[in-house]
C-alpha cells in the first residue's frame, strides 16, 4: 500500500506530473503536425521529384491522395462535371498500307 502523504505534498506531486504530461502532449501534437505535413507532400507542392509520387495521380482538390475516390462521393458531385478524356489530334494521312 502507498503511504499517506500530506495533502500539500500530494498536490505538489500531482501538479508537477500534470505539467510534465502537458509538455509531453504539446511535443507529441507538434510531432503529429509535422508528420501530417510530410505525408501530405508530393511533387506538386514540394521539392520532391515526380518519381517519388508513386503510381497515384496527385489529387487537385486536397493534399491527401489517399481519398481521391471518396471526394466525389462525399460532396455529391456529378461525374459528368469532370473533364473528358483528351482526344487525339493526329489526323489520318489517307494512305493505306
Amino acid at each position: 500500500m502507498i503511504p499517506e502523504l500530506p495533502a500539500t505534498m500530494s498536490a505538489e506531486i500531482l501538479l508537477k506530473e500534470n505539467a510534465e504530461l502537458r509538455m509531453r502532449v504539446a511535443c507529441l501534437e507538434e510531432r503529429c503536425r509535422e508528420l501530417e505535413e510530410k505525408v501530405g507532400k508530393n511533387s506538386q507542392n514540394s521539392s520532391k521529384p515526380p518519381s517519388s509520387d508513386g503510381y497515384q495521380k496527385p489529387c487537385k482538390n486536397s493534399n491527401s491522395p489517399d481519398h481521391s475516390d471518396d471526394l466525389s462521393a462525399d460532396k455529391g458531385t456529378d461525374p459528368s462535371d469532370e473533364k473528358p478524356n483528351p482526344k487525339s489530334l493526329r489526323q489520318s494521312s489517307g494512305t493505306r498500307l
